[in-house]
């Protein structure tokens, strides 16, 4: 909902007249009698329920703190504002609702376990399986706890008590689909493939549209030998939904084993139209296609399989294998120059490798390769040249300006690398590296809406980047907005969960909103995650000294001071720590 259909709402609607006359009758204490006062705040409660159900997240949260105006002590209230703000994704007003909530009723167990809800989202799952263990202790009936613990301790990698509270779950709610689900991806995950059968068969029978039951599944009983099986059910899964890329993928994979070589290509080649980011399927058609001799398109398919997961010990063996078979056939003519864009384990093999060949000629895709030789060798001036021949061939080329500005940005030449990476973006609206670069560059100069603005564009086409949601929460934060900072810095952390630079600026935002309970969990896993670096320690020590805690400030001070720049945070924490000292000696 926009600001202006707000406003509206607010001006002309029922609840506006129902606050005003519940305000005029407190004012004046006798137009109203208790009976209808709470008619008209019930009837208030309703519209905000309502709006909350619709999606109009603000209003409810509008209507909720005015309401609580009058019932300060009420924890539905709040925990129906939790609610809101959650529905938002504002987890820190979120959170602090559901703890209003518990300090009002502590025997509160949707309170805990939606409060553990939002922690599981920021990625703090020891502190979400806290709260649900806590709403237990309350309701031990509640199977919707019991079904979160599972879903944390399956993403802690404790299969034993993943089991444990799925299967709780189910005994409490025989019918509860997604246990059962979640019950069969932990058994096929731990290998018992018959198990795993029946759990996902149950959630099925619970759910005709479950197109993931109808996958995994498939998966199982690809496992145990049972293709006929397997086959129909990856084809449920794609008939559920079509854009099932990894239905095709493993579908076509039972194909090209049966030698229907055609069709498993067209498996493969829908399941990359679906997903473009598969380097399973790139991969599977690459050798599809050197099946059926079309080997350009092999090489094509697995470069793309490399570039999009250099870490894969199938796919970097494939690619090395037919990059120097190609090489053996005609060094000149293949693109080898790509393998310098994928800087993954096999770093030192490319580097080694490139030792061995010359890309010589004047065509433009080697003069492009060599550019990217270049680069990889930190020989910026010769890659700028490189990358420039090729723009001056084809002004049109958005990689070319894209990398050269990225030469240029190495080599400190600022300027001229935002004006190629604007080059890059005007050609190609959708090239999100050039978005990130720029986004960078603009938030280094100063222009955090603009740069915020070209991270989003980026995240756009790499929804999963953890960097792209760090820095989009730096920029949040250094914009002055520490509640945004924090959702993007806990999307970075559950993407990437040893982030201790997230855990330590979610930190920061949380003590810049008064939370300091927040901040201090979030440096204590900061330093539990790199024990030696200054920030988390001084950090936490301006905690300690806020409260007056002087001993304790100095310890982390002082622990600061082992690693880098370590002296100047201590230097500013002890003063820091005295003048609270002083400050609280003098209230």
């Amino acid at each position: 909902m926009k600001d202006a259909d707000l406003n509206i709402f607010f001006n002309n609607s029922k609840s506006t007249a129902i606050v005003s006359f519940i305000q005029l009758s407190k004012q004046q204490g006798t137009l109203m009698q208790p009976k209808n006062i709470k008619k008209k705040i019930n009837q208030l409660i309703t519209i905000a329920v309502n709006s909350m159900n619709d999606g109009k997240h603000d209003t409810a949260i509008k209507i909720f703190s005015k309401v609580i105006e009058f019932r300060q002590n009420d924890s539905n209230l709040y925990y129906n504002r939790g609610l809101a703000y959650y529905g938002k994704k504002d987890y820190a007003h979120a959170i602090d609702d559901y703890s209003r909530a518990i300090r009002i009723n502590p025997d509160f167990d949707k309170a805990y376990n939606n409060r553990g809800l939002v922690y599981f989202e920021q990625g703090n799952y020891d502190w979400a399986i806290e709260d649900y263990q806590q709403a237990l202790k309350t309701n031990p009936d509640f199977d919707k706890a019991y079904y979160n613990l599972g879903v944390a301790y399956y993403l802690k990698g404790d299969n034993k008590n993943t089991l444990t509270y799925f299967a709780k779950a189910i005994q409490l709610n025989p019918n509860y689909d997604k246990a059962h689900y979640n019950l069969g991806v932990a058994y096929l995950e731990k290998g018992d493939h018959i198990t795993a059968i029946r759990h996902y068969s149950r959630a099925i029978a619970c759910n005709m549209q479950n197109e993931q039951a109808f996958f995994n599944r498939g998966v199982a009983y690809s496992n145990i030998g049972k293709t006929k099986e397997a086959y129909t059910d990856y084809s449920s899964a794609i008939k559920i939904n079509e854009r099932y890329y990894k239905a095709y993928n493993n579908r076509g994979i039972i194909l090209a084993k049966a030698g229907q070589i055609q069709l498993a290509h067209a498996d493969f080649s829908k399941a990359i139209a679906c997903q473009n980011k598969d380097e399973k399927a790139f991969y599977n058609r690459g050798y599809v296609n050197k099946k059926r001799n079309h080997i350009d398109d092999a090489f094509k398919d697995f470069c793309e399989a490399m570039k999009l997961n250099s870490k894969s010990a199938n796919v970097k063996h494939a690619f090395q294998n037919f990059t120097q078979m190609s090489l053996a056939g005609d060094p000149a003519r293949q693109h080898v120059g790509l393998m310098y864009q994928y800087q993954g384990e096999n770093k030192k093999d490319i580097i080694k490798l490139s030792k061995k060949v010359k890309l010589e000629g004047d065509e433009i895709y080697v003069v492009y390769n060599r550019g990217l030789l270049y680069y990889c060798h930190n020989e910026n001036k010769d890659a700028a040249i490189s990358f420039s021949k090729v723009i001056k061939a084809n002004p049109k080329d958005d990689r070319a300006y894209n990398n050269r500005g990225t030469v240029f940005f190495n080599a400190d030449e600022i300027e001229a690398a935002f004006k190629d990476f604007s080059t890059a973006i005007t050609i190609n609206p959708e090239n999100n590296k050039a978005l990130f670069n720029r986004g960078l560059l603009l938030c280094q100069k100063g222009h955090l809406k603009e740069g915020i603005s070209d991270y989003m564009k980026a995240l756009k086409s790499d929804p999963k980047s953890a960097v792209l949601h760090f820095n989009i929460g730096l920029a949040l934060y250094y914009q002055g907005d520490p509640s945004a900072a924090i959702e993007f810095f806990s999307k970075s952390i559950r993407l990437k969960p040893d982030n201790d630079k997230a855990y330590n600026n979610r930190g920061v935002a949380y003590f810049n909103m008064g939370d300091m309970d927040q901040a201090l969990r979030n440096y204590e896993k900061s330093i539990s995650l790199k024990p030696k670096i200054a920030k988390s320690y001084y950090n936490r020590g301006l905690i300690h000294a806020k409260g007056g805690n002087v001993t304790q400030s100095v310890n982390d001070f002082l622990m600061a001071m082992k690693f880098p720049k370590g002296i100047e945070t201590f230097n500013m924490g002890v003063v820091y720590g005295f003048r609270r000292k002083k400050e609280k000696n003098s209230e």
